[in-house]
């Protein structure tokens, strides 16, 4: 990564902490982005470079979240499922305060519903060895587990 992918992915991450941090403050339908790009001391110009509105702000950040749990999976070797529930409940567990920001604003849920809208897609783009997974299962039921991989038994 150059210095100006780095400057932008440090700009991306500063406009997401800054709504997760008005969102303790504020509902999100009072949030605006000219706050956002405030708060994490940007210019409004900054925020509409990388995303069209705060929806696409939010959508940004849920799948880096994501990407960041399966990047966290991947990191696992020959996972066993009690492992990779483990690790599910782990990475989770680690990410609780800025998920109960978005359960209290009613956002997490919707937030996960349209980031796992391609979730079987995560297990070939990422390789991931799981010895539990039964190569010949049907396409509903490795639908069934990548969705509570990603979301759990929340929804």
């Amino acid at each position: 990564m150059n210095g100006k992918e780095k400057i932008v992915q440090q700009s991306k991450h500063w406009l997401v902490e800054s709504l997760l941090d008005l969102l303790k403050q504020e509902s999100y339908q009072k949030i605006t982005v000219k706050a956002i790009a405030l708060n994490a001391d940007l210019s409004r110009r900054t925020f509409y470079r990388f995303f069209k509105n705060k929806d696409d702000l939010l959508k940004y950040y849920g799948i880096c979240l994501i990407n960041e749990y399966w990047d966290f999976i991947k990191n696992q070797k020959d996972i066993t499922f009690a492992q990779m529930l483990n690790a599910f409940f782990n990475f989770w567990w680690d990410r609780r305060n800025n998920i109960h920001v978005l359960i209290k604003q009613n956002l997490f849920i919707p937030l996960l519903t349209q980031v796992t809208k391609q979730t079987s897609k995560y297990v070939r783009i990422y390789d991931v060895n799981f010895g539990w997974h039964v190569n010949n299962i049907s396409a509903s039921e490795e639908n069934i587990i990548m969705e509570f991989l990603q979301v759990g038994i929340g929804m």
